[in-house]
């Protein structure tokens, strides 16, 4: 199975319904899945590319690290290799490079739509979030 198969194929219910027992209603909680997802395949497909996450897949991809044996055998799976969350560097020029690349790969690969202007962090469901995915080392 390529790594872009295990993570389509991989079942996201758990992070769901931790999600809804934290409040999240039903559809919200799968569609940040879905976007975690989509989130995730970027990696697989750009293992050097910092991205930055979106205020609308971030809880999503929290909740998974909350489970540290879970993530971690995800990401060995789908990458090799750990995908480290970093959430230290909101604003910093490697942050603002990481959500340029993610814009432009949401858009190219998923038809997604990401909040390009820097003032709205934090203010929509597609604007960036507070933490980044930093590249996996070759």
């Amino acid at each position: 199975m390529t790594n872009l198969a295990f993570i389509e194929a991989y079942d996201f219910s758990h992070i769901v319904s931790r999600l809804q027992a934290a409040g999240t209603e039903a559809g919200p909680a799968s569609a940040a899945c879905e976007q975690l997802r989509q989130f995730l395949s970027l990696r697989a497909m750009y293992p050097a590319t910092p991205l930055t996450a979106w205020e609308s897949m971030d809880s999503a991809w929290h909740a998974f690290l909350e489970d540290d044996g879970e993530y971690a055998a995800f990401c060995d799976a789908a990458f090799g290799a750990p995908a480290v969350h970093d959430a230290d560097v909101f604003g910093t020029a490697d942050f603002w490079v990481g959500w340029t690349n993610s814009c432009a790969l949401m858009m190219k690969h998923f038809g997604v739509e990401l909040e390009t202007d820097r003032s709205a962090a934090r203010q929509s469901w597609n604007a960036a979030a507070g933490c980044m995915l930093q590249p996996i080392a070759a």
